[in-house]
């Protein structure tokens, strides 16, 4: 949950803005905080000056809160910018991964050591591995985060990886194609059916692609408004082994 709070006494209404000062920060640059706010010692002051602060400080991806109060200081109002640092990410840990070296898992997960890491940047590092796993099979993979503080400030993430099973492509199935057989429109794909001397191998990539050549198949044959009316990927992870 993201806080930004706007705390000010009454009466600086026509007031103008006097010191900025920041709180709370640690491994971000006072400096670079006030510049961003847009905060400006003699400017006027008014609440939306503040309302557009907060959203501009936040908007760093450094910070979890970000809260901003305002005291009358005869005819100026000095502005304290206080912030709460998101913690930095001191080691990155994968378990569980059989399938992709932890090298690699690093890459796609968009990480960087010694970075800030919030709740957002977490979603995606598990979303970019999920999308690599289905990219090489493992449609099925499950994920989970753990973060445990090692210091103050800083924290350990591990990443559980449970691969689940490799999916292999069990049958290719078409309806509704009379002018060419199944087995003719197979040969389109380069997603193959699982036998003695073929792997099965399924990816979502290759499969898209696969669905376009089949368009282009058609179209080459004259067949110009071909469409794809619905296409279905079932799994049965009983006999995907």
């Amino acid at each position: 949950m993201v806080f930004a709070v706007l705390i000010l006494t009454t009466g600086i209404l026509g007031s103008v803005i006097g010191s900025v000062s920041v709180v709370g920060e640690k491994n971000t640059s006072e400096g670079l905080i006030k510049s961003t706010s847009g905060l400006v010692e003699g400017e006027r002051y008014a609440p939306a000056l503040l309302e557009d602060a907060v959203r501009k400080v936040y908007g760093l991806g450094f910070f979890d809160d970000v809260e901003i109060r305002g005291v009358k200081n005869g005819d100026k109002v000095d502005l304290e910018i206080e912030v709460v640092e998101f913690p930095l990410v001191s080691k990155i840990l994968f378990d569980g991964n059989k399938k992709i070296k932890e090298k690699d898992l690093l890459d796609k997960s968009g990480l960087v050591l010694n970075d800030f890491l919030s709740p957002a940047k977490t979603f995606h590092a598990v979303k970019n591995i999920r999308e690599e796993y289905a990219k090489k099979g493992f449609p099925k993979v499950e994920i989970e985060t753990e973060a445990l503080e090692t210091q103050p400030g800083r924290v350990s993430l591990t990443f559980k990886i449970d691969e689940g099973v490799e999916i292999r492509v069990g049958r290719i199935d078409f309806h509704g194609n009379e002018a060419f057989s199944d087995s003719k429109l197979r040969r389109q794909f380069k997603t193959k059916q699982k036998s003695l001397f073929r792997s099965g191998k399924f990816t979502e990539d290759q499969y898209r692609e696969d669905l376009d050549k089949l368009l282009e198949f058609y179209r080459n044959e004259g067949y110009i408004t071909a469409k794809i009316l619905q296409d279905s990927v079932s799994t049965d992870t009983t006999s995907a082994r």
